[in-house]
Protein backbone atom coordinates (compact mmCIF):
# COMPACT_ATOMS: atom_id res chain seq x y z
CA UNK A 1 0.00 0.00 0.00
CA UNK A 2 0.97 3.48 -0.69
CA UNK A 3 0.77 6.17 2.06
CA UNK A 4 0.88 10.11 1.54
CA UNK A 5 2.28 11.92 4.88
CA UNK A 6 0.97 15.28 4.58
CA UNK A 7 2.54 18.08 6.96
CA UNK A 8 0.61 21.16 7.40
CA UNK A 9 2.93 24.56 7.25
CA UNK A 10 2.20 27.44 9.20
CA UNK A 11 2.48 30.82 7.97
CA UNK A 12 2.77 33.80 9.83
CA UNK A 13 1.07 36.37 8.57
CA UNK A 14 2.49 39.56 7.86
CA UNK A 15 0.73 43.01 7.20
CA UNK A 16 3.10 44.87 3.80
CA UNK A 17 2.73 48.96 4.79
CA UNK A 18 0.95 49.37 1.27
CA UNK A 19 -1.95 46.37 1.45
CA UNK A 20 -5.32 47.48 2.73
CA UNK A 21 -7.67 45.25 4.94
CA UNK A 22 -10.88 43.94 3.96
CA UNK A 23 -14.20 43.59 5.52
CA UNK A 24 -16.42 40.18 5.84
CA UNK A 25 -19.29 39.29 7.34
CA UNK A 26 -19.75 35.58 8.16
CA UNK A 27 -23.07 34.14 9.49
CA UNK A 28 -23.35 30.81 11.14
CA UNK A 29 -26.88 28.90 12.14
CA UNK A 30 -25.85 26.38 14.60
CA UNK A 31 -28.36 23.86 16.26
CA UNK A 32 -27.28 22.97 19.79
CA UNK A 33 -27.36 20.77 22.82
CA UNK A 34 -29.01 23.11 25.79
CA UNK A 35 -25.10 23.59 27.51
CA UNK A 36 -23.92 25.47 24.43
CA UNK A 37 -22.94 28.92 25.35
CA UNK A 38 -21.66 31.24 22.17
CA UNK A 39 -20.60 33.64 24.83
CA UNK A 40 -17.89 31.75 26.00
CA UNK A 41 -16.46 31.51 22.95
CA UNK A 42 -12.77 33.00 22.40
CA UNK A 43 -13.55 33.86 18.72
CA UNK A 44 -10.11 35.81 18.05
CA UNK A 45 -8.96 32.84 19.41
CA UNK A 46 -10.91 30.33 16.88
CA UNK A 47 -9.75 32.43 14.13
CA UNK A 48 -6.37 33.09 15.11
CA UNK A 49 -6.41 36.87 14.38
CA UNK A 50 -3.51 39.14 14.81
CA UNK A 51 -4.81 41.32 17.74
CA UNK A 52 -2.94 44.30 16.23
CA UNK A 53 -3.84 44.20 13.06
CA UNK A 54 -7.29 42.56 12.62
CA UNK A 55 -10.42 43.04 14.36
CA UNK A 56 -13.26 41.19 14.69
CA UNK A 57 -17.14 42.31 16.11
CA UNK A 58 -19.28 39.03 17.58
CA UNK A 59 -23.12 39.70 17.31
CA UNK A 60 -24.70 36.89 19.02
CA UNK A 61 -28.90 36.49 18.06
CA UNK A 62 -30.49 34.20 20.02
CA UNK A 63 -33.17 32.51 18.06
CA UNK A 64 -35.24 31.18 20.47
CA UNK A 65 -38.46 32.21 21.19
CA UNK A 66 -39.82 30.77 24.38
Amino acid sequence: MNYIHLVAAQFMSVLPINSTQKQYRITLNLSVLSDFNPHQINYEKLFKLDEDCEALSVTIEDLNYE
